[in-house]
């Protein structure tokens, strides 16, 4: 500024040239040049304006520089009126001074309301005249707009806990003490002391739960827990032994020394969400368990992939089916074979058009370990909708018909998936000015009305969201307001993806010093998901008895103290009683005379110990007649374990009790065929023995001499005979030695069926030591080499495996490559069978893999089963020697292992042979 005003030109102002201006003035000008606070001077009548640079912020763009020596008039001519008579009253000899003084200043191209501390004092001449006024200025708009906001602030707040209906409290950890609002003390019965101890708060809550409340306080005083706290617990009011369920939740502040020394938070009523929870859970509790109980099958399939979320028993049965094989699967992956009969196309048309499909006695070919199996179901498929009337999956019943086709055999279903989660909806605050109707909202309340990306909506957008059947309810709540105070409704609001959202407004009118209304605080609240819990509680209980009332099946209730309290219509269908009748006269009467002592004896020890009810008894039908019945009874409990109630069934199984009764007559007659059948087999058995030891001795026996002879005959005789003699002499000694090794291979085979089966757990490395042994003068004439892998222990019988692998190697040697050493490896390796991938196999079993590979002639893989064939073989008998059983032998002793055994082979290259045995 000294520089602005050395180069302007005053010559054309009223001050004139400065070299004429006055001492006292060029002393003045002097004196706020160098003073950092906003000053200026208004000199003369017409108040010439001359200022410093810490007054161009309050002078703002627009005016400087062209406000220097012009009036102040001129420059402040929108305040002129407030600012002009304190000038000449200052300017007459008084000075002026005043605090947050409020103007409504033009700067930087708008108004603007401003604050201001100034003190106007006059500047004297040499004669002791007053040239002008020295006005300094300090604006106090941020301090002012501060305190205000804070005062504003802090009505709403207080208002949103009243309007929330919160409890607040400040605990001081050092003193123990702690101050709470008038709700708080008033939900625990504590005095109206403006302080009270920790202690009185903790006894109001239910014993159970003080100290679990007591050690979360403790842990969020500790710097480490983060200060946070947040716990729900029960209390009772001493005073009316009213209890409340709270939502508690709170934040402790640390010094420098990380030492607590405050703690404050709030408290919510939670108490009718609770119930309202557990008065869903119980609902859904009782479905599932209707579910889980019907003697039908149910499965429930969500998605357009028909994923598999729940199965009861009944399906997983006619699916042949385990549980943990099906659930959080589509369908059609669990049961491809259903793809091929229309299933898909009829699932899929339910899902997309709603329509549900039912049948009856459809035959569906479902595989049934590995057998395509016939069933005959009555069955149908129901579309079902989530909150919002979409569909999100399909609940299949089934009941299988197929003893019913073939032996009349019914079985009905029901289910239905009920998954509602209610949260505490989270509080959006707004306070609405009446004179220019606009509404400054949190931006919670702009996410519950849809708003996305930050947009502001206007007090009119919000209102035009209102559903058009709901606006009346805000019209009337808010006519009702101005006159009581309290705005205060519910309804629904429309997004702009035109989905549906419930609110609840509260709040509270302000009203000016005339009583007039001047603006409205309040909250607002999301509460669809309580909305929708409710219309669904109702909607549950109206599909349970629906459900109940369309089955076949009897069903029926009790309270806990074993009364039965509902019975749905095929009881009074079938009974031809009344709901009046069988009140007066009791359930009992339809049960027949000889089975109602048992009956009560069985019901009343349920209701006394709390297990299962299972009872098969006759009911008598309208017409006298009586038929048997299986009744079941499970109890529903709260989560204390409390029973709440009984929901029990009862089926029709006449006919099973008459097939039974026929089957049990055919049981007798088959025993009897079983018997005479294991006699025979003993009987072959025994001439099996006698076989074995004829083989054994009285067939050997001449073969024996046989042998002899011709080879007495070939040491003495064989140069006397001619050539042809010589040749069909040799062809005998050699069909001799063939009928040898044959008889001691079936003897081998045979003692593989009747041996004693003594396993033991052996180490691989072991029982190649014993092999080596025999086979030490192949070993050591490179007539055959043995090389291993990685070896392990493995349960075996051990003379039979010794000839397992003796056979192998044997066959090694004799089926090897000429002018080729064979080479053989073995190795072993444990895994459970669905590891391994072979259908053989039982999947959770742990297997020893020994893989045997040799690098001979190997052989065709088309033959890859025939080889373990009795008496086969793959090559002449000129061109390999053998009796063809020596790997029928093998196969045999792997399955007395409870193995099992495959082959691979390539012509030229080599055989492996893969030998699976339990571990």
């Amino acid at each position: 500024m000294p520089e602005l005003i050395k180069r302007k030109d005053w010559s054309a102002t009223h001050l004139g040239a400065y070299h004429e201006w006055p001492a006292p003035l060029k002393s003045a000008l002097s004196m706020i040049m160098e003073n950092p606070l906003p000053m200026y001077i208004a000199w003369g009548e017409d108040f010439t304006q001359i200022y410093n640079d810490g007054f161009l912020p309050i002078l703002g763009m627009d005016k400087h520089p062209k406000a220097l020596g012009r009036s102040t008039r001129d420059n402040f001519k929108e305040i002129w009126d407030e600012i002009g008579p304190l000038l000449e009253k200052t300017r007459n000899g008084t000075p002026v001074k005043y605090t947050d003084a409020e103007f409504t200043l033009e700067r930087n191209g708008k108004l603007e309301q401003t604050y201001f501390d100034f003190a106007y004092s006059p500047i004297r001449l040499e004669n002791g005249e007053i040239g002008g006024v020295l006005a300094t200025c300090i604006e106090t708009t941020n301090r002012k707009v501060s305190q205000e906001a804070l005062q504003e602030s802090m009505l709403q707040f207080k208002f949103a806990i009243e309007a929330s209906e919160l409890g607040t409290y400040d605990y001081n950890p050092r003193t123990n003490r702690f101050t709470a609002n008038h709700r708080l003390k008033k939900w625990f019965g504590l005095p109206p002391e403006n302080e009270i101890l920790l202690s009185d708060a903790i006894d109001a809550m239910v014993p159970e739960d003080r100290e679990r409340v007591t050690t979360a306080i403790a842990e969020a005083l500790q710097y480490e827990s983060g200060g946070n706290y947040d716990i729900v617990y029960s209390l009772i009011n001493p005073k009316n032994n009213t209890p409340r369920i709270v939502h508690a939740k709170g934040k402790v502040r640390f010094d420098e020394n990380k030492v607590a020394y405050r703690f404050t938070g709030t408290l919510q009523d939670i108490t009718e969400r609770k119930a309202a929870e557990r008065l869903l859970k119980i609902k859904e509790n009782n479905l599932r368990l209707m579910i889980l109980q019907a003697p039908v099958a149910i499965a429930i399939m969500r998605g357009k992939d028909f994923v598999i979320e729940i199965a009861n028993n009944n399906a997983l049965e006619l699916w042949d089916k385990e549980e943990k094989e099906v659930l959080d699967r589509p369908v059609l992956e669990v049961m491809p074979e259903l793809k091929k009969q229309g299933i898909d196309t009829l699932l899929t048309n339910v899902f997309e058009t709603g329509e549900r499909f039912c049948t009856s006695e459809l035959p569906v070919v479902i595989d049934r370990n590995g057998v395509p199996t016939t069933k005959y179901i009555n069955f149908s498929y129901e579309p079902l909708y989530d909150a919002f009337g979409n569909i999100d999956g399909i609940m299949a019943i089934g009941i299988d018909v197929t003893e019913q086709v073939l032996a009349r055999h019914k079985v009905e279903a029901n289910e239905e998936k009920l998954n509602l989660i209610i949260n505490a909806s989270e509080l959006g605050f707004w306070e609405l000015n009446f004179e220019d109707n606009i509404a400054d909202c949190s931006e919670r309340c702009y996410k519950i009305f849809g708003s996305e990306n930050g947009t502001r909506l206007t007090h009119e957008q919000m209102k035009s969201q209102l559903h058009p059947e709901d606006r009346h309810i805000r019209d009337k709540a808010f006519d009702e307001a101005m006159t009581s105070g309290v705005f205060d409704y519910q309804a629904r609001i429309i997004l702009p993806n035109q989905k549906i959202r419930w609110i609840e407004m509260k709040g509270k009118v302000l009203f000016d010093e005339q009583q007039n209304p001047d603006k409205m605080l309040g909250t607002m609240r999301d509460i669809t998901e309580e909305r929708t819990l409710h219309q669904q509680l109702k909607e549950r209980e109206e599909r349970f008895r629906l459900l109940a009332d369309s089955m076949p099946q009897f069903i029926w209730t009790s309270d806990p103290e074993g009364h039965l309290n509902y019975f749905n219509n095929s009881v009074y269908k079938y009974s031809g009683l009344s709901y009046e009748e069988i009140k007066k006269d009791g359930w009992i009467q339809i049960v027949h005379p000889e089975d109602r002592p048992e009956n009560l004896r069985q019901w009343e020890h349920s209701i006394k110990t709390g297990t299962d009810f299972l009872y098969e008894h006759r009911f008598r039908s309208a017409d006298g007649e009586y038929r048997w019945q299986l009744s079941r009874a499970i109890p529903q409990r709260d989560d204390e374990g409390r029973i709440t109630r009984w929901v029990g069934t009862s089926t029709d199984i006449q006919e099973q009790k008459m097939f039974a009764y026929e089957l049990e007559k055919q049981v007798l007659k088959r025993t009897a065929e079983l018997k005479e059948k294991n006699e025979a087999l003993e009987k072959m058995n025994q001439e099996l023995k006698s076989f074995t030891f004829i083989s054994s001795h009285d067939l050997q026996e001449p073969l024996r001499k046989i042998r002899i002879f011709a080879g007495l005959l070939q040491e003495r005789e064989v140069k006397n005979m001619t050539p042809e003699g010589k040749n069909k002499f040799s062809r005998i000694i050699k069909s001799a030695a063939r009928m040898q090794t044959l008889i001691e291979a079936l003897l081998l085979y045979s003692r593989t069926n009747t041996g004693k089966k003594d396993f033991r757990k052996v180490h691989m490395t072991e029982v190649l030591r014993e092999i080596r042994e025999d086979l030490k003068e192949e070993l050591e004439n490179k007539s055959l080499v043995l090389q291993t892998g990685h070896l392990d222990e493995v349960n075996i019988i051990p003379f039979q495996f010794h000839q397992l692998l003796h056979n192998l190697l044997t066959n090694a040697m004799k089926f090897s490559r000429p002018d080729t050493i064979p080479v053989v490896h073995i190795s072993t390796q444990l895994k459970t069978g669905r590891q391994f991938g072979l259908s053989a196999l039982e999947p959770d079993t742990t297997y020893c893999h020994l893989r045997v590979e040799d690098n001979g002639i190997g052989f065709d893989q088309t033959y890859a089963n025939k080889i373990f064939e009795l008496f086969q073989r793959l090559h002449a008998k000129d061109q390999y020697e053998g009796t063809g059983m020596g790997l029928a032998i093998v196969k045999k002793i792997v399955e007395n292992h409870n193995g099992h055994i495959t082959a691979d082979g390539v012509l030229g290259v080599g055989a492996t042979f893969n030998i699976y045995i339990p571990a």
